[in-house]
């Protein structure tokens, strides 16, 4: 059963911000570290400073819609976020979304719609993939704790290029001990660079060899 946080969770923009969790939903129904790692950076100078410049977001395997609703008080400028994961995770991204007073247009496919939840599987886009996912037109592409399994290197990075364009961000949470380095060197082959992010831009819990929070982009000169 779905359970909201009493007490906000943090502050963005004198904003506080509550969390819906239900672990019946699997790993995506709580609040992962590295998840809060990004959640607070995006509350910070640089962070903002970073998500001021971006329109377009779309989060990858949201789980919870955390993320997606510290986005939008981060920049409430921003022109449209697209929250994804597995259909079974929907309904408690919207609980989410209404417990901090931000309406969706559901799994609507219109391009004017400011905050939009679906169901995105990763992988290579197909025909049936939603036109919102694949028309490469994002500015920033974020998620936390996605790469912790082998099996989803390769789907995930599929996901990344299919929705991205020369001057895409991608910021990827990372738990260490879970991501393998093979899942980096695919990044490389896959035609992509990445950069962890510097430690003084992160809160001191954050902060060493546990966690890792990376901006990845395209490698224009590799695939020229």
């Amino acid at each position: 059963e779905a359970s909201s946080s009493s007490e906000p969770i943090l502050t963005i923009n004198d904003k506080p911000i509550h969390l819906v969790e239900d672990w019946e939903h699997g790993i995506g129904g709580g609040l992962w570290t590295t998840g809060l790692a990004i959640a607070k950076y995006l509350g910070t100078p640089h962070g903002m400073e970073q998500l001021s410049t971006k329109r377009r977001v779309l989060e990858l395997g949201s789980g919870n819609g955390f993320l997606g609703v510290c986005l939008l008080v981060a920049n409430p400028n921003l022109e449209q976020v697209v929250i994804t994961d597995t259909k079974e995770h929907l309904p408690l991204i919207e609980k989410t979304l209404q417990r901090n007073g931000i309406e969706s247009d559901g799994n609507s496919d219109a391009s004017s719609s400011k905050v939009l939840v679906e169901e995105y599987l990763w992988g290579p886009t197909t025909p049936e993939t939603s036109t919102t996912i694949k028309d490469n037109s994002f500015d920033l592409i974020i998620g936390s704790d996605l790469a912790y399994r082998n099996e989803l290197h390769d789907p995930l990075i599929a996901s990344i290029l299919a929705a991205s364009n020369a001057d895409t961000v991608t910021l990827l949470g990372v738990t260490m001990r879970d991501t393998r380095p093979i899942f980096f060197q695919k990044l490389i082959a896959a035609g992509l660079k990445y950069e962890r992010l510097a430690d003084h831009l992160l809160e001191n819990l954050y902060r060493g060899k546990r966690f890792g929070v990376y901006v990845i982009w395209r490698d224009d000169e590799s695939s020229q």
